[in-house]
């Protein structure tokens, strides 16, 4: 959804500029000079990082279409790529989101009776993984789901690649320092820490702004 192409940077590479943006010598999580920073928390504070990033400013999207059998489910799970739902049909026809609230006040006994046609999805009173029609045809279909990619959590193999492309880097190292410094201990650096969120924040807003259009001067860390 964003005019570049094949700009990417490794996961090492990545890493390699953290630790020295931390001061940590050698640059690498472990061992380092002071041990103040595992691999594996390193890592942790990527995969939020990047998975915020995405939520809050939809540049990576997937458009996945999946197949349902005949029968009267109308509990799903999400596809393992899917982080947020933007858009959802059901056989070609647009759903609209609603709260549980809201179906059972039209129809308090909507479960009971699922076979039917679709008129709406819902996410809430679920788990995070999950979402429900209100009904599904008896000989079942298909749903098309426009969504927020959901990045793979990143492994110890450093040569894998960063889930944003290449421009938007130094927003998911701002947010990785604010993380890493924000955490309590002896190489707690408040003001340093929240320095670099709003770092973070402006990248966010420079994203939004280039893919929706939205005024910069409204969105946060402006």
């Amino acid at each position: 959804l964003f005019p570049y192409t094949t700009l990417f940077r490794s996961l090492a590479v990545f890493i390699s500029r953290l630790a020295r943006d931390l001061h940590e010598n050698p640059a690498i999580f472990p061992p380092s000079g002071h041990n103040l920073w595992t691999l594996a928390e390193i890592l942790d504070y990527i995969d939020y990082a990047e998975r915020d990033f995405l939520r809050r400013t939809g540049i990576l999207k997937s458009d996945i279409t999946v197949p349902v059998l005949p029968g009267n489910t109308i509990l799903f799970n999400k596809p393992a790529a899917v982080m947020d739902i933007e858009r959802i049909s059901f056989n070609y026809k647009r759903l609209r989101r609603v709260t549980t609230w809201d179906l059972e006040r039209e129809d308090p006994g909507w479960r009971v009776r699922p076979n039917g046609t679709p008129r709406a999805y819902h996410e809430d009173h679920l788990p995070a993984t999950q979402f429900e029609f209100d009904h599904i045809p008896a000989p079942g279909g298909s749903y098309r789901m426009f969504c927020d990619s959901l990045p793979a959590e990143h492994t110890t193999n450093l040569a894998e690649l960063i889930a944003v492309n290449d421009c938007w880097e130094p927003y998911i190292r701002w947010e990785v320092i604010a993380l890493a410094l924000g955490k309590d201990g002896d190489n707690q650096d408040v003001a340093r820490s929240a320095y670099a969120h709003q770092r973070y924040l402006l990248g966010v807003a420079l994203a939004l702004r280039l893919v929706n259009g939205e005024n910069i001067a409204t969105l946060p860390g402006a």
